[in-house]
Parts: structure tokens; sequence; C-alpha cells
């Protein structure tokens, strides 16, 4: 006969806090838009522990650092002033978390908005073993988070602005900077009725929150936001999610903005309006005779983060497609998006569309790399600089940069999503 385990709560850990205490307060804190991963394995929630408190220390620390770490001057100051509030491997921290999950929500396969959620979509062509299905996800799950301190100034002025920042700008999981894992907190989320760009102003400024004019080394919050406040009373986390992040793919991929309009009814779009294609096809000996890139090459979608897989379709002719080729940083594996799409939840269930542009350093450099040895071995050994990414002379009339008038790919964005979205 098969044994069957039975899952138990666990108790709470002991606290690390000592004898002489702590100041504590918990918030009930709910999850309004798809939960991926969040557990032990990337990806996939946990049957035992949906959320975990060593994830959620992570996500303050990051939010401490863009909202008031933002007042420090290099990293030096900000490392230093971290460890006093969440510790470092040699010294133990004086601030706690507990998680105690009241509502399990529900789990099923998510698939919208897609855009989104490519790296969870099922592919049956990506795996040996056969198809790869649609990631489980979790959705109207709650839980109370305490938080407790040894100084409770520390709680008031240092850990609950940033509390604040994540509740509103990050999440729970992957592709939170894409929506998923969206929170909602009644202490920290806008109230219902509020004008989102007042009550982010006056946040700011009940926090003492003092952002830079300048990037600094790390990601910062931004002195302002962009919103879709239209519906937001009756629009759903859901809905609004779903509405934003088409906003970037219709930029980045939409027919008449980042492609071709299909020739006949019913085709597919034509070829994509950014430079990269073309640059590799080039890099590659294979450009298009006409292509605007046969002097210069182009790569302004680094801004949108790193890495990039370039993917061509097979085509026989006179003109054969490069293999797969993947851009990087040039100084690592990694570059997170600057741009946070999401659903921001008010008061009384609805949502805004928010569009989080964070405040951080240019692109500097971009690098190429392919699997095929021979393909590596042509590709040029210099990183490629500044001057491919940002492209000003690139903002023709049938391009997506035509949107920036210095060429830039972010900035585009969200003067597109200003113009065409209705975004101020």
């Amino acid at each position: 006969m098969e044994e069957r385990r039975t899952i138990i709560s666990c108790p709470d850990p002991p606290s690390r806090i000592g004898r002489g205490g702590g100041f504590s307060r918990t918030y009930r804190i709910r999850v309004v838009t798809p939960l991926f991963g969040g557990g032990t394995v990337p990806g996939k929630n946990d049957p035992v522990t949906l959320i975990r408190g060593s994830s959620i220390r992570g996500q303050l620390r990051f939010w401490w650092r863009a909202s008031r770490g933002a007042a420090c001057e290099d990293v030096a100051e900000l490392r230093d002033r971290e460890t006093g509030i969440f510790g470092s491997a040699g010294e133990a921290s004086p601030t706690q978390v507990r998680v105690r999950v009241v509502e399990v929500g529900s789990q099923a396969q998510w698939q919208q908005p897609a855009y989104a959620l490519f790296p969870f979509r099922g592919d049956s062509r990506r795996s040996p073993d056969g198809p790869r299905e649609p990631a489980i996800a979790t959705w109207s799950a709650a839980f109370d988070l305490t938080v407790t301190c040894l100084d409770q100034a520390k709680l008031e002025n240092e850990i609950e602005p940033a509390l604040w920042a994540w509740v509103n700008f990050g999440g729970l999981g992957a592709r939170t900077r894409r929506g998923c894992g969206s929170l909602f907190c009644e202490q920290f989320s806008p109230p219902q009725g509020a004008k989102v760009h007042d009550w982010y102003a006056s946040c700011l400024k009940r926090y003492g929150l003092r952002l830079p004019d300048e990037p600094r080394s790390w990601p910062t919050l931004p002195q302002r936001l962009l919103v879709k406040e239209k519906d937001v009373e009756t629009q759903d986390p859901l809905r609004a999610w779903q509405h934003v992040v088409e906003l970037l793919q219709k930029f980045r991929q939409g027919p008449g903005v980042g492609r071709d309009p299909a020739k006949r009814s019913g085709d597919f779009p034509g070829r994509s309006r950014w430079p990269e294609a073309n640059s590799l096809r080039y890099l590659n000996n294979r450009a298009l005779r006409r292509s605007v890139t046969e002097l210069k090459l182009g790569f302004p979608r680094a801004e949108f983060g790193l890495p990039i897989v370039f993917h061509f379709k097979e085509v026989s002719g006179r003109w054969p497609e490069p293999q797969d080729l993947t851009l990087y940083p040039a100084d690592g594996q990694r570059m997170a998006s600057p741009l946070i799409l999401k659903a921001l939840a008010v008061g009384g269930g609805g949502a805004a569309q928010v569009i989080v542009p964070l405040k951080v350093e240019p692109v500097k450099a971009v690098r190429l790399e392919s699997k095929n040895p021979q393909v590596m071995a042509a590709l040029p050994k210099d990183p490629f600089r500044r001057d491919t990414i940002l492209r000003p002379d690139l903002k023709g009339s049938e391009s997506p940069l035509r949107f920036s008038p210095k060429g830039s790919a972010v900035e585009a964005f969200l003067n597109f999503a200003r113009q065409e979205g209705g975004f101020r």
C-alpha cells in the first residue's frame, strides 16, 4: 500500500531578536495578480511554503535601496546603512520577518497576458522529453507579514518606506517587473478614490524620501510615475495588468509600430522595424541591400533589459538567415529591465495601470554570443558601445524610435504611452 503523507503547519521559528524583545507590526497582504514561483524551485509554487520570509527579506532590501537608500551618496554608504537594518553575513540583523498564510488562494495554469508570461506558457518544441506544460500560478492568496525590529525608529523610518515601495511597485515570485505577483495592503496601497499622482507625491513627502536627479549605481524610484487613471474604480487588477502589458507588446512588436503591417488580410505581420535583426544580418554578411544598418549597427532594445535572444526563421534562397544569437551586457549575463509595468491595486478592489521607470545608469556596452563555435569565432571581439544603443539617426517616420528625440528605446516607449496609451 502506498504511504500517504500529511502536510502539517510548521510552528513559527524562534525569534533571534534577543531578550530585549522588539517592536512588531503585522500587515495583511493580498496577492492580486498570478504568482509564479516564490518557492525553492525557480518558477514553481512551493506546495508547503507558498510565501517565504527569506524572499520577502530580499525584496525589502532591494526596495529599501530604491527608496530610502536613494539618498546615499555612494555604494559604500549604501552598504553601511543597509547592514545596520538588515544585517550581513558577519552581522546579525536587528530586523526579523515572519509570514503566516491565511488564504492559500487558487491554483491553475495561467497563460495571459502571454507577452509577460513567456517563460511559463509551455512549449512542446523546447523539451526533448515531450511537451512542456504551462506553469501553475497562484492567485487570491493572502498572508500576514509580521516585522519585528529592535529599534522602533528604524521600523518606522527605514522598514516601512521599503514595505510601501515593495507592496505597490514590487511583488512576489518571478516576473514582478512585468506585473506578476502584485500585492495589495490597506496600510500602504492607495485608498479608494485617490488620484495616484497625488498619492505618490504625498507618500514621498510622508516618508521623507529624497530621490536623486541623476542615476545612482543602483536602481532608485523615479520622481514621477506614468499612470492611466481612467476607470480605476471599476477596473480589476487582472484587466489593468493585461492592458498595460499589451501596450509594451504593441510598441515592441505591434503591426505599424514595431513591425511592418501584413501585406494582405490574414497574413502574419511583416519585418521588424527595429534595427537589431538587420544588424545581425549585416554582421553575418547577409544584410538586406537597403538596410539602415549597413554603415552602423543598432541595438536600442538593450535598454529594455538583457539578455535578448534573437531567433531567425529558417529560409532558403539568396539570403539565408543567421543562426540564433544572444545579446548580453558587456560586463555580465543579465541586466534587469528598468521598466515596471503593473496593476497598482487601490482600495475598493480597483486598479490603475502604472508604468514605473526606475532611475538607472544607462547601458554602456553590449556583446553578442552564439552557441555555434564557428559563429562565435566570427563575431567581433570588442563590445558594442553606447553609440549602437542610443540611435537618434533612426527616428524616421516609421521607426519606433520616432517617439524619442535622442533615439532611446525607453524614452520612446514612455512617450508612446503618453501619446498613444493615454498615460500621463
